[in-house]
């Protein structure tokens, strides 16, 4: 559900619900509100976008060690090169809650960096993409309480038809 409270600002309500038919303790439900906003600069060459989210994860008793409050902010840029080729960046900050498992109770940053290239007569898309993230966790007395991801990935799509598509991804975790 998505709201424009004026012209580049935007609320969004997103929720979901997983129900089980067969194992019933796996019904969980996720909301999540969020607020953006946006400006194009540059004769809209550059889309600079920032925003915050709140948002909870709840699940029945025998899973609830999944449940989880978070809260956080984004802010990222979009810039176009040309008609055909961009790239992106974006920096992101979470505060995670864990209101039964507070040794998991984290913050987290993350950012990546993107570029896309089209080509138009093959239809073909050709995207990379390296995102690096730390995960601090708040509660924990252990000396080591932190987690360093970084994520390297290439991606080439085709388009088959008007809407079917073919995708390969290839990334490397460290």
């Amino acid at each position: 559900l998505d709201y424009a409270i004026e012209q580049n600002t935007t609320i969004t309500y997103n929720s979901n619900a997983n129900l089980f038919c067969k194992y019933t303790d796996l019904h969980n439900q996720a909301h999540y509100l969020s607020l953006e906003h946006e400006k194009n600069l540059l004769q809209n060459k550059l889309r600079l976008y920032f925003g915050a989210e709140l948002g909870l994860h709840d699940n029945r008793e025998l899973y609830s060690f999944y449940d989880h409050h978070i809260a956080g902010s984004y802010i990222g840029f979009k810039y176009h090169f040309n008609e055909t080729s961009f790239g992106q960046m974006e920096y992101q900050i979470d505060l995670k809650n864990y209101p039964d498992y507070s040794m998991y109770n984290s913050l987290e940053n993350y950012g990546y960096l993107q570029l896309s290239k089209s080509f138009q007569t093959s239809r073909t898309t050709i995207q990379t993409r390296i995102d690096l993230g730390r995960r601090n966790y708040t509660n924990n007395i252990d000396s080591k309480n932190h987690i360093d991801q970084i994520t390297g990935s290439i991606k080439i799509a085709q388009s088959l038809t008007d809407l079917t598509g073919l995708q390969l991804k290839y990334s490397q975790h460290h």
